[in-house]
């Protein structure tokens, strides 16, 4: 997949994982912009929490809270199962596939975010 592609296919991704009624009490408190990058396919977006919303945006941030980056197999793979998300997310970030440049234990109310998205991926295909 392209570059371009697959932050489209992200944008969706979360645009759908927005309509979570229950994303409001899933981000409780963690208001965070996010830079996402891929770096095997230089793929980057934003993925905002701030207002107790989940937006997304292309591109980069000007001041993210954090930069998370890994490659897309990586993101791929947390995506797949939604019953398995949370896991693989953790697994993926105490394996050192899934980076933060901030404080890793501070993006755990993340892993609800995480399972919304990979069921928003699954409604897509």
């Amino acid at each position: 997949m392209q570059k371009e592609e697959y932050e489209q296919l992200n944008l969706r991704i979360i645009a759908e994982a927005a309509k979570d009624p229950d994303m409001e009490r899933k981000l409780g408190r963690y208001e965070k912009t996010l830079q996402i990058e891929i770096g095997d396919l230089g793929a980057k977006w934003v993925m905002d929490t701030k207002g107790k919303t989940l937006k997304g945006y292309a591109g980069e941030a000007e001041q993210p809270d954090d930069v998370i980056t890994m490659d897309s197999s990586t993101w791929d793979r947390i995506l797949s199962d939604p019953s398995m998300a949370d896991s693989v997310a953790t697994s993926a970030a105490m394996g050192g596939a899934l980076r933060f440049k901030g404080d890793m234990y501070s993006h755990m109310p993340l892993l609800g975010v995480i399972y919304s998205l990979a069921k928003a991926k699954a409604r897509l295909k």
